[in-house]
Parts: structure tokens; sequence; C-alpha cells
């Protein structure tokens, strides 16, 4: 939208005033010599008009009409910023612009009388996130069995779980039951206890083993001669009992970004902390830190609990506080170049430990489905193929130079299906001992089996299971248990509907047998887990609302939740879509242009965002935080990335910057400003459009389709740099009235380089409305000064849209602003609990049949059928 330029030729009409504003619309004035009709003639309908509708906008048809809410709000928000009239019009008087805003506020106001709000949002489908949590938390299996489900559609804001993008289609159906069914066989499982895979491996310089190992090459790997490994094996999995053929397929290989910085000792193997290192092919594959593998080829499961004891200590027994090797364990398999892995746990310090030498047994627990590992193939006689690398490396990235911290690893003992009891402690949840599964009679197995389903339905639906409902789910019982082989799989297959039900699958829908007002309480509790947790209310929230009082401890709850350490699912889940995280993961730096970027400052930065939003919400930090900040929240590998000294140890901590950053919070991340760049250089589009979108939520327009692209770097452009590019493209005439209300926002931040460290470039800027600025200080106190409200009015959307699952119109515009209001007085986690306690999130109606999930035919109609069973 265009309002106030010279016009390119003259108007059809100008008798057009006396429909400008007729008798059904308001007409403030607060100057009763100045009318709106006269600011509307001089300022906006020179541009605007039937004849002339610059930016696709008609006011003197607009007016003429019953424009929506939305239209009107979006008129008012462009002159309210200051954005119109452009930068190269004469700007409105305080008078015009007092008098345009009042009339625009009322036009919106009535038409918002005019049309009815829509429906709040009844029931919403569980993210693909969600219910991965929920079977780990009613199964206790890992969440990695629910990758196969399709991606999850995202919102206009850019958020899972919207109820505007959801569809259940058939593929969704078919998805829920095969991996319910995988879920339930590894929670339910019949048969004795599977043997384990056992192995424990000693290393040091020639420890003389009475049977040698393998001695498995591996690419660009060292292989460790079999004289510094022994092997012992206590268990195998396949029951073979041949411990020295086994010996013969365990090995261990040695691989790293410089050989000097791992070696074999008397009572270990010695492992130095990574060094910078550019990642660079082939050499990206060594890796910046010296790692050590644990090979073993054929004899391994796939599925299943490990466990991984790692014996170690620091090599330097007396080194100063914060001189501490950090252990990092992987798990995968080979590859043609390398190997895929996962990490296992969380990183842990190496300190020296009680032990004689200062030994101390670090362990890292998970789940082989994790890793992703094939069925081994006897067939297949490649010596590299069939094997499972379990890994552990030095995490501790050291300064140029330097070879500490570094620490000793003196044995690796690795155990596959580590299953600590027999069944497990699942099966044991889901079916316990009773007398009656002990009786032959028909009516004592039924009435077993309908207990087992009535607890489980009331996990699993998060509220009390309803008669009628399990008589349901016994019947089905009672009809494919002659089909089964076994009881447990008869009980296995119809907990497969249960979690396949609308019940599991959806939050809100009501059920017959429930009084409304206790449905509410249960539905508050999903809604307030899946929420702040990303993941199953727990007992606590379940007992308040079967008690009728979820609703009045609400803020007590919150608090609560929010300092749960559950409370991450919510931050890196609503975080990450929030500031579009996924694009600093997705960007593939220049490493030959920053050659110190390597893949744990990437992993640092993007942890940096996380642990900051995770401080200000924990600690009820002021909202105007996110950029009014001075500090960060840093790691020794990022602190010593960005140039910030006195930082040490991988644990993250909130770290004064000024003087060394220019601007902290948000602004200075690491993980926004590489993610909006193009990975070699600062890209002042990428970076203003984020500003405005997500920080300020102010997105600016599309384009349109017929903008010319960025010139691309050929020829004489070869020899100008992205933000001389980017200044070419928008001094064209089609490209300068847009970009005069989004560069300025980008221009200083290309204070930062494309690796988010300060350089010096031309950053001043002049902002819409006629500030300017400087440099990135300057935008940060700008925002503070001028655009305060709207960092908290946006924090306040980007959260409601995320809690509620509403694409927020102008209906939700004054639940927004009251929660704005609320958390820009008392602060983040003040914040957070308003939107807890919005309408949107606690209002439950009365509706006799509740709306439908959108479901295509064909699941409809297999819906119907598993009803009907």
């Amino acid at each position: 939208m265009v309002m106030g330029m010279s016009p390119a030729r003259p108007l059809s009409a100008l008798a057009l005033l006396a429909a400008i504003a007729p008798a059904s619309h308001a007409e403030p004035a607060t100057d009763p010599h100045l009318d709106v009709k006269q600011v509307l003639e001089d300022r906006c309908v020179v541009c605007h008009s039937v004849d002339y509708s610059e930016g696709e906008l008609e006011l003197d048809s607009a007016i003429q009409s019953d424009q929506s809410a939305a239209f009107w709000r979006g008129v008012l928000e462009r002159v309210e910023r200051s954005e119109m009239p452009p930068a190269d019009a004469e700007p409105l008087s305080a008078e015009e612009r007092e008098t345009l805003v009042a009339a625009l506020q009322s036009w919106r106001d009535e038409a918002l009388r005019r049309e009815p709000p829509p429906p709040l949002p009844v029931i919403r489908r569980l993210t693909k996130t969600q219910y991965a949590a929920t079977l780990r938390r009613l199964l206790d299996v890992p969440e990695i069995l629910a990758a196969d489900l399709p991606e999850d559609a995202k919102s206009k804001l850019g958020f899972t779980g919207a109820v505007s993008a959801e569809e259940t289609s058939a593929l969704h159906i078919e998805y829920y039951q095969a991996i319910a069914r995988r879920a339930l066989e590894r929670a339910l499982p019949t048969g004795p206890k599977p043997a384990a895979a056992h192995y424990r491996v000693t290393l040091g310089d020639e420890i003389k083993p009475e049977s040698r190992a393998a001695e498995i090459k591996g690419y660009k790997g060292q292989s460790l001669s079999s004289k510094h490994i022994r092997v012992e094996v206590l268990g195998t999995h396949d029951g073979a009992g041949d411990q020295a053929g086994i010996e013969k397929h365990i090995g261990f290989c040695l691989r790293g970004s410089d050989r000097r910085r791992y070696s074999v000792q008397d009572d270990g193997v010695l492992l130095q902390p990574g060094k910078p290192h550019r990642e660079v092919s082939p050499y990206a594959w060594w890796g910046p830190s010296p790692n050590l593998k644990m090979l073993v080829r054929r004899h391994y499961p796939i599925e299943g609990p490990f466990v991984l004891r790692v014996r170690a200590r620091p090599a330097d027994l007396e080194a100063a506080d914060g001189e501490t090797p950090v252990l990092r364990a992987i798990i995968g398999s080979r590859t043609d170049d390398g190997m895929q892995y996962v990490t296992v746990g969380d990183a842990q310090d190496v300190t020296p430990g009680p032990d004689e030498g200062g030994w101390r047994t670090y362990e890292f627990r998970g789940d082989l489905e994790a890793a992703s590992l094939d069925k081994v193939n006897l067939a297949d006689k490649n010596p590299l193929a069939n094997i499972l690398v379990v890994g552990v490396w030095n995490e501790h990235l050291a300064p140029k130079g330097e070879s500490t911290p570094a620490l000793v690893v003196q044995s690796m003992e690795l155990e596959l299906r580590a299953y600590e009891q027999w069944p497990p402690a699942s099966a044991r949840r889901l079916m316990p001992e009773s007398k009656l599964r002990e009786s032959q009679e028909p009516s004592d197995w039924l009435a077993y089996t309908r207990d087992v389903i009535e607890r489980f339905a009331g996990r699993a639906f998060r509220r009390p299971a309803t008669d009628a409902e399990v008589d349901r789910y016994a019947a089905l019982w009672q009809a494919i248990r002659p089909q089964c082989e076994s009881y447990e799989q008869s009980v296995r297959e119809t907990l497969v509907a249960v979690l396949c039900s609308p019940a599991v699958l959806y939050t809100g829908a009501q059920v017959r047998g429930l009084a409304d007002a206790e449905h509410g309480e249960y539905t508050l509790a999903s809604r307030l887990a899946y929420f702040l947790w990303n993941e199953p209310p727990d007992d606590e929230l379940l007992s308040l609302a079967a008690d009728g009082r979820l609703r009045a401890e609400l803020s007590t709850q919150v608090e609560r939740m929010a300092a749960d350490p559950r409370a991450w699912g919510f931050v890196r889940s609503f975080v990450g879509q929030w500031l579009r995280l996924d694009r600093h993961d997705a960007m593939q730096v220049s490493v030959r242009k920053h050659p110190d970027y390597n893949r744990y400052v990437k992993a640092a930065m993007a942890e940096e965002t996380y642990q900051f939003f995770h401080h200000l919400l924990t600690s009820n930090r002021p909202v105007d935080e996110l950029v009014s900040a001075d500090y960060s929240l840093l790691n020794e590998t990022l602190a010593r990335f960005y140039g910030v000294p006195g930082v040490q140890g991988n644990a993250f901590r909130p770290v004064d910057v000024t003087g060394q950053r220019p601007v902290g919070g948000l602004l200075g991340q690491g993980a926004i400003l590489v993610g909006h760049s193009d990975g070699a250089q600062a890209h002042t589009i990428k970076r203003a459009v984020w500003l405005r979108s997500r920080v300020l939520g102010d997105p600016p327009p599309e384009p349109p389709p017929n903008v010319p692209e960025l010139p691309e770097a050929t020829g004489d452009l070869k020899k100008l740099s992205l933000a001389e590019r980017l200044a070419l493209h928008r001094d064209k005439a089609s490209c300068r009235s847009c970009h005069a209300g989004i560069d300025p926002y980008g221009l200083p931040l290309e204070q930062f380089d494309a690796v988010g460290r300060p350089i010096k470039a031309e950053t001043a800027a002049t902002l819409p409305g006629g500030a300017s600025v400087r440099d990135a200080a300057e935008l940060r106190n700008y925002l503070l000064d001028q655009r305060r409200q709207d960092l908290a009015r946006s924090l306040a959307m980007h959260l409601y849209a995320y809690a509620t699952g509403i694409d927020p119109g102008v209906h939700d515009d004054a639940a927004i602003d009251a929660i704005a209001a609320r958390g820009a007085e008392g602060g983040t986690l003040e914040l957070v609990k308003a939107v807890a306690e919005s309408d949107a999130l606690l209002g439950l109606p009365k509706l006799s049949e509740p709306p439908q999930p959108k479901v295509s035919q064909r699941a409809g109609r297999e819906a119907n059928l598993a009803a009907q069973h």
C-alpha cells in the first residue's frame, strides 16, 4: 500500500467526496476545522482510488461498501506505524494523523460489531512430536517409533498444531495403527527374556590379551591394533557361545582432525580436545575432535534398550577449575564413506573420580531404534558391512594450538537389550498381577481385560474412560480373541484401537457420560500440558481436574510447569518455530570464508537461543529483554567464537557482553544472524523481514509477482558484495517503495557478518516515520523507545497462536492486547500465564455436537468401521 504519493494521472472525479464518508460510518474529527473527508481527499485517495489503486488498495470504493474489520485494521496499522504516507511524500500533520486514526478505528470497530467472531477451536489433533511423547509416557518406548508419521502442516505463522492446517488422512490412520502396534509389541512383549549382547573392552598399550580382537579398517580412520584391546564377551544375543569367534568381530577405530591428538598409553587411550577445524570435504568427515569408536560386526540386535559404560578420567588430575574435558557418546552404523549416528544422552563433564587413579564410570542409556540400524545380513561378506558403531569423543573445543583438557578412556562396556527386568516394567503396568488372570473362568478373563482396558484408556484419554467406551473395547477384545495366537496379543490389538481413538489423537472433544464442567477440567489439563510440556498431563494436573480445582489453581500450576525440566519440550518447540531456527539448521555456511565455523559452534548457537528464552521464562525476566538484554547465554565454545573472554566449561550461563558484542538479546544471537544470511555474507532483506515478522509481529507484504530478481553475481557484478547488489535491486523504481519499509530494519544488522561476528560496514538507516539509526545498538534503542509495545504484543500473538491453534485475526486483537499488557507489566512468565488463562485456551463451549476433525472420506469410513467393532 502506498499512500500520499503524487498521482501519475488525475483522478476521474473529485465528486466522490460526497460518498467518501456516508452516514452509516462514524466521522470522528479531533479538530472542528478538519474532517476525515478532507484528509482522505488530500492525502490518500490521490493514490488509492478506483482509477489509480496503488498497492491494489481502493479507499474510495472501500468507504462506499461494508469492508471487513481486518481491512480497516490493516490500513490503520500502516498509518499508526508511520509507514503511510511513504517517505517520499509530505508527512501527515499531527492533526491529520489523529483525525485519520480516529476514523479508521471507528470503522474497524463498527465492522467488528457487524461480524460474528469465529468459534473458538474445540478440538485439536496432537502433533507428530506430541503423539511420540504421548507414547513414550504411556508405554515407556522411544519417541523414534513415531518418526514415520507424516510431517505436520504449518499455519501462516509457521506453527504446527494449528486447527486451520490440520487434516487427518487415511495415511495418518494407517501410520497410527502401525506405530501403536509396534510400540505395544515393545511395551508388552511375550516369550522369554531376549538374551543380551554384552561386551566389555579394556584398552592399553600392549595389554597382551589371550586372544586377538579384530582390526577393522574404516574410511579415513586408523584401526587400533588388536594388541591394545582386551575383549570380554559377557553375553551374546544369538546364543552362539563362541567367545573366541565373537572377539574377532570386535575392534576399534581412531579418527580425528589430527592424528597427533589421540594416542595409546599404558592405561587407556588419550583423547585430546577438538581444535578449530575447517570442515571442507574430505577432511570434514574426520571431525574437529579425535574420536574412539568400538566396532561390533554381525553380533548385535537392532532393537531394545542399551547402556554404554565408559571408564574414564581427566588426563591431568590437577587441572585448574574450568579445564574440564567433556565426554560425548554416539551410536550408529558404518556407511560407505564414514558412519551415520545419533548422540546418546547429554555430554558429561569428566572430573577426577574416587577410584584409584581418578577413574570414574560414565553411563549413557538409549534405545537401539534411535540408531535406525539395518538388520544383520549374514549373506553379505563385505568386511565393512553389518557393523555397529559405538563411539566417544572429547567434546571440549580448545583454542588453536592447545591440547588441554584431555581425557583418557580405559574401558568401554556395551550392553545391548539391557532390560533391567522381564517382563519390562511397562508390561507390568499394562497387565498387573491379578487372581482373575489366574482363573480359568471366561467371565474372570473378561473382568480382568475390562480392568486393563479401563485403566489404560483412562491414562491414554487423559480423563476417565466411560462405561460405554470400556464396553466397546471389551466387545472388540471378545471379537478378536479367537483370531490371536495368545491372550497378550489380543490385549495388544485391543489397545492399538485405544491408541488410534480420537480421544487419544485429539484434545477437547466432549464425551457422553462426562459432565461439561468435569470434561472441561480434563480438557484444560491436556491443553495446558501440551502447551507447556509438549506431552500429556501428569498425575497432579489430572488429580486437580478430577477434583474440579485446576482452573482455580491455574497460576500456581503454570509456575510449577515452567520450572519443571519438561518445559524444555515447550521451549524447543515454540522458540524453534517462532524464530525460524530451522533456517539456521539448514544454512550451509561457506567454511572457506568462515573457516572456524564448525559443527560445535553451530550446535552452540542454536542452544544459545533456546537457553536465552528458557532463562527469560524461568526467571520471569521483562519481555523487552528479548532485545534490551546486555547479556547472552554462552558456553566456552561459543564465547570463544564470539571473542568473549572469561567463559570456561561446556555449561551455558548468562554472560555480560557489553563492550564485546554490539548488542545482546535476540538481535545479536548467532543462530538468527546465520539463519538469515546467505552463508557467506550478511543479508539485509532476510534479517529485516525476520525482525518485522517475528520480533515486531508486523510482516511486510508479499512481493508482487512481477518483482525483479536480485541480480546474479556475474560479469562486473562479481566485484560487488551482496549488500551492494541488494542496493542495486532496491534502487529500481518497482522495488523502491516496498524496500523503503523493509531494508532499514536490516541495514543496522549488517554490523554482523554471515556467522554473527561484528564487522565494519555502512549500517546507517532511516526507519519509517523518519527515525535515523546508525548501528545495531541504535536500532535496539529505537525498538525499545518507539516499538516496545509491539515487542510484547508480538510475543503474545505468537504464543497465543502456538498455545491455542488459532490463526489470530482481528477478533483476537483484544485478547492479545490484554495478554501483551499483562506481560509488559509482569514479565515473561506472567505473559505465559495470561495465555494459559485466555478464553481461547480456557473457553470450552457447551456444544451438543462438537465439531468433527477434518477427515478424508476414506479415513472417515475406516474410522466408522473401527467404531462399529
